[in-house]
């Protein structure tokens, strides 16, 4: 049991690294190609804060939550939040964030799965 919570957290772990790695190259691509971020006339610095909270809650909690359906509906739950509180004034940044945080979270399930698998085959040798 700690055995798969520790690889879990392991897993999730280096997700919120490679978060916060592609949102920088994301963020230098878009004011690469289409100017800063408050040349749009929008500034939401305190919002991508949030979602970045709100990716970290979810990454602890689906790391310990045994149960793989569960799992996903935590994040069905965390993307339907980002798209209610971005969507409206912000399109872009919603669908961007969403395909992001849903799908670097639900790899990281995926991954985690697979090591506790490989863990278990390896510790019944």
């Amino acid at each position: 049991m700690m055995t798969r919570i520790a690889g879990s957290l392991f897993v999730h772990f280096f997700t919120c690294v490679i978060y916060v790695v592609v949102n920088y190259y994301g963020v230098s691509l878009y004011k690469f190609l289409f100017g800063g971020l408050t040349s749009r006339g929008a500034s939401i610095g305190i919002a991508m804060y949030m979602v970045f909270y709100l990716f970290i809650f979810v990454n602890l909690l689906v790391a310990v939550i045994p149960n793989r359906r569960f799992k996903l509906c935590v994040v069905f739950f965390m993307v339907a939040l980002i798209l209610v509180y971005l969507l409206p004034l912000y399109p872009v940044r919603a669908l961007a964030y969403i395909v992001l945080t849903g799908g670097l979270t639900t790899l990281a399930i995926l991954v985690a799965g697979k090591f506790e698998r490989f863990l278990l085959a390896r510790g019944a040798k």
